[in-house]
């Protein structure tokens, strides 16, 4: 991340908890083994974090996908519809093991992502990831 983009690495719950700050963006991507921690998936935790989003922000999670019949993204995303009423699933179906967004709030304009600036390790994997990524529909779960 570029100097200019303030990152706070902690439990995001506990860190909404404790600071009262408003954010442009909150980007999750936590993980307990290959799942984001339950308590991060709530509508709870959800609602928390749009009250802490300025009015145009956004949340962007990064969620772990085993194959392409694992609802994990699906069902994040749904949670998420019951807080925002913009949310897009960006995924990348046919990879095994595969990361997607859940992005929710300000989230109509987003375009593909591209690598801007390459890894210093699996550079090529992830440029073909990203160029394999696409918005898509969620399903019901």
């Amino acid at each position: 991340m570029p100097p200019s983009v303030l990152c706070h690495i902690a439990d995001g719950r506990d860190h909404i908890l404790s600071n009262p700050a408003r954010y442009d963006a909150i980007v999750m991507d936590a993980y307990l083994g290959r799942h984001v921690p339950a308590h991060l998936q709530t509508l709870a935790f959800l609602r928390l974090a749009s009250v802490r989003l300025e009015r145009r922000g956004m949340l962007l999670a990064n969620v772990y996908v085993q194959h392409d019949g694992d609802p994990t993204p699906d069902q994040m995303a749904e949670a998420a519809r019951d807080v925002w009423p913009e949310v897009r699933l960006l995924d990348a179906p046919g990879y095994h093991n595969r990361n997607a967004i859940v992005a929710a709030g300000n989230v109509h304009s987003l375009r593909l992502p591209r690598l801007r600036v390459p890894p210093a390790m699996c550079a090529e994997e992830i440029a073909h990831e990203l160029a394999t990524m696409r918005f898509r529909e969620s399903r019901p779960t």
